[in-house]
């Protein structure tokens, strides 16, 4: 742009594209919480720990406190660990484009992917728009250093949650759940336990990891006087949790069923014929008697909040209520005393989750206003809060509107999830990704879910017979093509309007490098590497 330097012409001229970038964004931000939060309070709406409602309302708190408290280092990473700035040092503008592409490529997948119930990863589809876009610009243009970090992290991370995930379970079903009577004993005890692992854990990720200068300084000049104040304030929670809490733990165990009065039947052919479940998960009302039986009715009361998306998922599947009826089934008053702590972790993931994933629509965002501000592309642009602030609201309202439809999915159809089994889960994905969020490596929260849910899966007494492996593979293919639709759509976007933007001057004759040079010559702003001094290299 011949604007490049002069930046309130610039600004001018490309004030279309940053309303734009914000707009798609937004949808970015929307899709990720329908579809990757989703993922995060699956396990504990799958278990019926939380409603749709109560997830909603955690998700709001939790999502925003992550995204503010612990987005900004991931969201440096997705914003320059993946292109070359260098190569839009001259036309910032282009990385304008390019930042925008990603998102309108990487947001329209999101929207399809949730509307077909696929759980996909939100890191896989902008990481992808990036490199579509890159490769249009140059093969060098990516930095494939931090790409193939990240790819190693797709593979090692939800192999790493399985691993935690799959010990935890099976810590807590040797040492509490198979106690028999003493069962609901022991997990009252363990109860504030990981009260206290959760609090202190992510106390010490949100001192050593926030965005604020302040706290950046205190964290780096003092470690350890961060790290105590850290485990004081975890402490301090913990106390309080439980102080608020253990009393309602103990009159809903002593509530709670013995054991020979647990036993859920499996729910049976013509049960399962109504209500039906339409392809998109709606609940359908089977209208024999106005002679409309093959043309069923949505429900809208199912739409939002009014669903029971266990229930769905098995009446929907006959593999499904199959791997449900034959789970182990623990002591009901062991598995009571988990809900409340299912609760906790849920916060736990949920934080890790604002933390890692809102980089995802946030670094694109802050990349596109940085440039706007200026007219160059900075080595290093500050994420302001208000703009941590605007992604977390688009997830929050994305899992409020059509978070149930990946939730169902992931939640209900993949293993039997109970609160004691959902717990282990949430912290084997969540450690992993605040792991990766404190070195700054977009981590995948959806193959860490995954992950988590299927090692606690293999650790069932049926082992490879109490995971859905149907629907694994069409959720592994799904992040395959996930890439491949993200990459193509956003390099497809970049490539035309990038051509509106700068038209080729005329035909490049191959021919000696000073007549390369002179063709050059009149180009506004042109790189460094066309120049007499740069071109030698090129041909020497």
């Amino acid at each position: 742009s011949d604007t490049v330097g002069d930046v309130s012409a610039f600004q001018s001229e490309f004030l279309w594209l940053i309303i734009m970038g914000f707009i798609v964004g937004f949808i970015m931000a929307y899709g990720i919480g329908a579809n990757d939060v989703a993922n995060s309070f699956s396990a504990s709406v799958g278990a019926k720990s939380l409603t749709l409602k109560q997830a909603v309302i955690l998700a709001s708190i939790c999502e925003m406190v992550g995204a503010i408290g612990m987005g900004a280092s991931v969201t440096d990473t997705v914003r320059k660990g993946i292109l070359n700035g260098d190569y839009f040092i001259y036309n910032p503008d282009l990385l304008m484009l390019a930042m925008f592409s990603a998102l309108t490529g990487a947001g329209a997948w999101l929207i399809i992917a949730t509307i077909m119930s696929f759980p996909v990863s939100t890191t896989h589809s902008i990481i992808g728009g990036l490199i579509g876009v890159g490769m249009s610009v140059s093969y060098e243009a990516v930095d494939w250093m931090s790409v193939l970090m990240i790819v190693v992290s797709w593979v090692t991370s939800p192999l790493l949650a399985a691993i935690i995930g799959g010990s935890w379970f099976l810590l807590v079903r040797t040492f509490i759940l198979r106690k028999g009577d003493k069962a609901a004993k022991y997990s009252y005890r363990f109860f504030p336990i990981l009260l206290l692992i959760v609090f202190i854990s992510v106390c010490l990720f949100i001192i050593f990891k926030n965005p604020q200068k302040e706290m950046k300084a205190f964290a780096k000049d003092y470690p350890g006087y961060a790290a105590l104040a850290a485990i004081g304030v975890g402490i301090a929670l913990a106390l309080i949790t439980y102080a608020a809490t253990y009393r309602l733990v103990k009159r809903r165990i002593a509530l709670a069923p013995e054991a020979a009065e647990l036993p859920l039947p499996a729910v049976s052919p013509a049960e399962r014929s109504s209500p039906c479940i339409g392809s998109s998960g709606s609940e359908v009302e089977d209208d024999t008697s106005s002679g409309a039986s093959e043309h069923p009715v949505v429900s809208k009361r199912k739409l939002a909040y009014n669903r029971d998306l266990h229930t769905e998922a098995r009446d929907g599947d006959l593999r499904v209520a199959a791997i449900h009826d034959n789970a182990e089934v623990f002591p009901p008053k062991a598995e009571e005393a988990f809900n409340i702590l299912q609760v906790v972790s849920a916060a736990f993931a949920s934080i890790s989750h604002g933390a890692n994933d809102v980089a995802n629509a946030i670094g694109p965002i802050a990349a596109i206003w940085g440039i706007w501000q200026t007219a160059t592309v900075a080595s290093k642009v500050s994420v302001p809060l208000w703009i941590l602030a605007y992604g977390g609201v688009g997830i929050v309202i994305g899992l409020l509107t059509y978070g149930y439809n990946v939730m169902r999915t992931v939640g209900c159809s993949l293993i039997k999830i109970s609160p004691s089994r959902g717990a282990c889960i949430e912290l084997g994905s969540a450690w992993v990704v605040l792991v990766g969020s404190k070195l700054g490596i977009p981590l995948s929260t959806t193959h860490c879910m995954v992950g988590s849910t299927i090692g606690v899966g293999l650790c069932e007494k049926n082992g490879r017979k109490s995971v859905n492996w149907s629907l694994f593979l069409k959720i592994a293919g799904a992040w395959i093509f996930t890439l491949f639709f993200a990459g193509v759509t956003s390099s497809s976007i970049f490539g035309f309007m990038s051509t509106i933007y700068h038209p080729r001057l005329g035909d490049v004759i191959c021919t000696s490098g000073q007549n390369f040079v002179n063709v050059y010559e009149g180009i506004p702003n042109v790189s460094p590497a066309y120049t007499n001094g740069g071109i030698e290299s090129v041909f020497s």
